[in-house]
């Protein structure tokens, strides 16, 4: 709460601004991945022990692993997927600006 407005405090911290750089320039085409993800589809992916603080990310599994790491996507049976409306439309949002 910041002047008496509530606001999203989560979505606005740091890991969303560094996915974003991945969004933003369809590394490894994510951005079809995550258009399905706000339509509520999953999406294969294998998780691994992969570092999230590094912004040298070089696969989908390593981006996925690191969305997952921040909070950011869940993972369940091998696929990803939004956790929550909140990231849903926060995805949605970001998407849409960036076509």
């Amino acid at each position: 709460m910041f002047d008496n407005q509530l606001s999203n405090y989560w979505t606005s911290s740091g890991p969303y601004d560094e996915i974003f750089y991945y969004v933003r320039n369809d590394i490894k085409n994510i951005r079809n991945d995550l258009a399905l993800m706000v339509i509520g589809e999953r999406v294969n992916a294998k998780i691994g022990d992969f570092a999230a603080v590094s912004m040298e990310l070089k696969t989908k599994n390593q981006i996925y692993s690191a969305m997952v790491i921040y909070g950011l996507l869940t993972y369940n049976n091998r696929q990803v997927f939004i956790p929550n409306k909140e990231l849903m439309l926060k995805y949605d949002e970001l998407l849409f600006r960036e076509s």
